[in-house]
């Protein structure tokens, strides 16, 4: 059985740093509402905080980002 590999708080936030930024964008591109888009972003980096530590890090961590968000702000 192998183990899956764990993603420190610190990875998690190097992404955030290097990534909010676009997925924000993206985001206003796809929808024309920055509040929207900047809601959605934090929704996504919080579902990242609650499941990369224990699923790992995925193998395109910003589009991650990018489609958790836009499904949250299409729930919205």
């Amino acid at each position: 059985m192998s183990e899956r590999p764990t993603v420190s708080s610190a990875e998690i936030e190097r992404v955030f740093r290097e990534e909010h930024a676009r997925a924000v964008a993206v985001l206003v591109r796809r929808f024309g509402d920055i509040d929207l888009a900047e809601e959605a972003v934090q929704d996504a980096f919080a579902a990242a905080l609650r499941r990369w530590p224990d699923d790992g890090l995925p193998p395109r961590p910003a589009g991650w980002i990018i489609t958790t968000a836009r499904n949250r702000a299409v729930d919205r």
